[in-house]
């Protein structure tokens, strides 16, 4: 065969890499048969680790997938044990961000990398992708007797309770219709049972057929290590309140103030000017627009740095709030367009609840809208069938005609979350004010003294927002900061 580089490997043998596969040592398909998973990143917890990554599997055999792990050692020391291989022209996996970026196929000139992650039975498949690392001590040691790729995956349980396999004993993540799951964006599984302040590194694989033979190309390398969290609460929020975390790196501690009228941050246009040190100020957004909102901003001048983490990307499958100001009126005509065709026009009938529903129903003619729901009152809720949608609305006629605003819908279906470096461009200017929503994530670092900085994130849980504004908001808050001091392990620099 002639030797290609991974980014353009040709694989043989109808579309997969080998033809006698099976569950035990399966074959590897090409990437145009299956698609492996991409944007692998990672959300930090105490003794476990959530793995989030982006699928685009819409193959009809597809069962799930498959986790392995390398615990003491990171992305940057698995690149350092990449041996060089004269005369095979691949990239330099020597590189941590190359091989952060890298989707490996299993076959024979990669065996010592799969062993690593505990898959000690090779493959015997030549495909001169030139990739090779030394490291030939798995996590997960099997016996010759019982080699098989299943017995070194990992549990995946469900990030949402916790106590809940969402895998077999075929598999780390098998496929069902349940968010998160379903193999078509974010897919999310919570390892559990690991040790605070070990590194582990993570790769993932799509698994294809009903005898589990075939596996994707993997998933690029994430790492990350499991910390305490200081703080862990349903945190309450009331209209035009603020709670301060300051935090001691002394005692390695943070303490939640009570819920308070807001002083600084307290608009997304704003800048906070407190001048205390190690604090970070978390808002409910006093805005009526979005009042599910919530800011978070740090003093103008301090020892806390919010990090930056680039342009949100959005799942093909968000979407966007369509929200009237006021009223509908007897003889509105609401005008609708998707990506630039009008669709059909809404007369106002009966009511502004029936009016809202027309509207929703006339969206959801568009292909490129997957659902279109409304809360009666005066929002509708929009969610795309692909990426890339725009949608606007305009109303005439009638006695008043209510302005629209379309906003985009962001949640938990973040590709990439995790900040993008630990460079000084990557922070924010303090007294910055930032938005965030619920399923989101915050990274931050405090400069202890001149030596020394500490990382850590806030995790803001889903949150029940009842439509109103001027009512209690409960917010799952989860604060984790790093035990030691060094370059971060939530870092994931490659996005889709």
């Amino acid at each position: 065969m002639k030797k290609l580089g991974a980014s353009s490997l040709l694989l043989f043998c109808g579309l997969s890499l080998s033809c006698d596969g099976d569950g035990t040592n399966p074959d590897t398909s090409t990437r145009d048969k299956l698609t492996p998973p991409i944007a692998l990143t990672t959300v930090t917890g105490d003794s476990q680790i959530e793995l989030r990554w982006y699928a685009q599997n819409f193959e009809s055999e597809l069962q799930g997938y498959d986790v392995f792990m390398v615990s003491n050692k990171s992305v940057a020391q698995l690149a350092a044990e990449e041996t060089s291989r004269p005369g095979y022209p691949t990239a330099d996996y020597s590189v941590e961000a190359t091989l952060r970026k890298a989707s490996v196929p299993r076959c024979s000139d990669n065996n010592g990398f799969f062993s690593a992650f505990g898959i000690t039975v090779n493959s015997d498949e030549s495909c001169d992708s030139g990739l090779f690392l030394t490291s030939q001590t798995p996590t997960n040691l099997q016996d010759s007797s019982t080699q098989s790729i299943v017995n070194a995956k990992v549990a995946c349980y469900d990030p949402d309770s916790s106590t809940s396999e969402i895998g077999d004993d075929n598999l780390s993540l098998t496929k069902s219709t349940s968010e998160y799951q379903d193999g078509e964006g974010i897919q999310r599984c919570l390892i559990k049972d690991l040790s605070n302040g070990t590194t582990y590194t993570f790769i993932v694989v799509a698994v294809l057929g009903e005898s589990y033979d075939e596996i994707s190309w993997t998933s690029n390398l994430a790492d990350d290590t499991p910390a305490p969290s200081l703080y862990s609460q349903d945190t309450t929020f009331g209209a035009d309140q603020a709670r301060t975390l300051t935090f001691d790196t002394t005692a390695f501690s943070v303490t939640v103030s009570d819920a308070a009228t807001c002083t600084n941050g307290c608009s997304i246009t704003a800048t906070n000017t407190s001048a205390t040190a190690n604090q970070i100020v978390v808002t409910r957004d006093t805005g009526t627009l979005y009042p599910q909102r919530i800011l978070v901003s740090t003093a103008q001048s301090q020892n806390v740095s919010i990090l930056d983490r680039g342009p949100l990307t959005y799942d093909p499958t968000q979407g966007v709030t369509l929200t009237f100001n006021s009223d509908l009126v007897e003889s509105n005509v609401v005008t609708l367009s998707v990506n630039g065709t009008t669709l059909d026009t809404v007369t106002f009938d009966t009511d502004v609840s029936t009016t809202l529903s027309s509207i929703a129903s006339t969206l959801e003619d568009s292909s490129l809208i997957s659902n279109a729901s409304s809360d009666d009152t005066d929002t509708i809720t929009i969610t795309f069938a692909e990426s890339d949608v725009a949608v606007t609305a305009s109303v005439s006629e009638g006695a008043s005609q209510p302005t629209t605003t379309v906003a985009p819908l962001i949640n938990a279906r973040i590709a990439g979350d995790s900040a993008i470096d630990n460079s000084a461009s990557a922070y924010f200017t303090p007294g910055t004010v930032i938005a965030v929503y619920e399923n989101t994530v915050v990274d931050f670092v405090i400069a202890a003294d001149s030596t020394t900085s500490y990382y850590g994130k806030l995790v803001f849980g889903t949150f029940d927002y009842t439509g109103d504004a001027n009512s209690d908001l409960t917010i799952p808050l989860t604060v984790i900061m790093q035990s030691s001091a060094g370059n971060t392990n939530y870092f994931a620099p490659w996005f889709f």
